[in-house]
């Protein structure tokens, strides 16, 4: 009797040790590693620092003598900013048969950023195509002046309109055939200013006046 109560108590034991040892703990998944930022559009004018998805990237502070004032055009609207990148940003009303505005956006990288003006304009017109399907690879025409003491370079173009800069996680730019751009680079002593007006070409054309008349008026502080 004696034997057997010992035997039961060790089976016992044995099944309460077992249901009191802890349960097996599953490895945490691997952690992946962050995604790297994506490089900003080959030919954009370099800026500081990484521009993540969907991120606006904050306005430059303007660099002493940078400073740049101009008077707008009585027809344009000035917008809101849709992107951090953009000092000013203008709506420009369609005329004629023409479906949609057109729009001048400015741009300010601070002193030393945004690359040279043979750079930019050469990438402004690039991503106009001519007859051809290929890019061009001059603008129509180039105007260098002074305005006040400011080096101003102007320049036009026509074409397909291949896009500008696409944010990062965004659709690709629309193609868009009969468009054209007028653009400006003010000359700073703390850095350039980027006036880029595009749209269909007869709203652009329509607006070329008002854009030289604008030009006129640039005056660094």
């Amino acid at each position: 009797m004696m034997r057997r109560s010992v035997i039961l108590f060790v089976a016992v034991a044995a099944v309460a040790c077992k249901e009191s040892e802890p349960a097996p703990v599953a490895a945490p998944p691997p952690v992946a590693a962050p995604a790297a930022a994506p490089a900003l559009p080959p030919g954009h004018p370099p800026i500081n620092g990484a521009m993540m998805p969907g991120a606006m990237m904050p306005k430059a502070d303007v660099a002493p003598g940078g400073e740049l004032t101009w008077t707008d055009a009585p027809e344009w609207k000035r917008e809101t900013p849709s992107s951090g990148m953009r000092k000013a940003q203008y709506r420009i009303p369609k005329v004629g048969a023409d479906t949609e505005d057109g729009e001048l956006v400015v741009f300010y990288f601070g002193q030393g950023q945004g690359g040279s003006v043979d750079s930019n304009v050469s990438r402004w017109v690039g991503q106009f195509q001519g007859a051809d399907g290929q890019p061009l690879t001059a603008p129509t025409k180039t105007d260098k002046k002074t305005v006040g003491t400011l080096p101003v370079t102007v320049v036009s173009a026509e074409g397909t309109f291949g896009g500008g800069m696409a944010m990062p996680g965004g659709p690709p730019p629309t193609v868009k055939s009969g468009y054209a751009l007028v653009g400006a680079i003010a000359e700073t002593p703390g850095g350039p200013w980027f006036f880029k007006l595009t749209g269909p070409k007869s709203t652009v054309a329509a607006a070329s006046a008002a854009f030289d008349k604008m030009v006129g008026t640039f005056k660094a502080q």
